[in-house]
């Protein structure tokens, strides 16, 4: 069994690790703990509760604003793969990047849809 002394000898050493990693651990609460706590009270998992959020609030046929009531859920209500304000726009021209790579007589032929 152990001695009372060396069980309370790591108080302060997990007291420590509470306060220095409180950061993570507030992440870890917030991501794990009570997101399962609220899909077990609820019976309903996030994702479900994203699409009804969006099925109430959006607007049908209209993916700019879906991708905005999506980004306002994520925002105020519960985290869900959050993408930000530009949503990955398709021009039909090659990204800038790759542009100089493209235009080089030696891989003028390859397509840069093919590199992307």
């Amino acid at each position: 069994m152990v001695s009372p002394a060396i069980a309370l000898a790591f108080v302060p050493f997990v007291v420590t690790l509470l306060i220095r990693y409180r950061h993570y651990f507030l992440l870890f609460c917030r991501a794990v703990l009570l997101r399962k706590l609220r899909d077990y009270l609820t019976g309903v998992p996030r994702e479900e509760r994203v699409f009804r959020y969006l099925l109430t609030h959006a607007i049908p046929g209209d993916p700019v604003h879906i991708l905005e009531t999506f980004d306002q859920w994520s925002y105020h209500c519960e985290y869900l793969s959050n993408l930000g304000p530009q949503k990955g726009g398709h021009s039909g021209e090659p990204p800038r990047h790759l542009s100089a790579f493209t235009q080089h007589p030696k891989h003028s032929m390859i397509p840069w849809q093919v590199l992307c």
